[in-house]
């Protein structure tokens, strides 16, 4: 399985310097794992105040 926060994120902390890693949330909605292609992912992070910070990040879908 992928941990999108620990594979994908190399930092999430807010301005008081709290980690935010564990609130990392990946949209994978465009992402058909049974075609080979490159997709796109929204990681997105909210903190404790409630502001929102999104990144989108290419992926790529090999066959096997």
């Amino acid at each position: 399985a992928i941990n999108w926060a620990n594979d994908f994120v190399e930092a999430a902390v807010d301005k008081d310097g709290l980690d935010l890693k564990s609130k990392v949330v990946a949209d994978l909605s465009e992402i058909d794992t049974t075609t080979a292609g490159k997709y796109n992912v929204a990681l997105t992070v909210t903190d404790y105040a409630g502001n929102e910070a999104t990144q989108t990040i290419e992926v790529e879908v090999v066959a096997e």
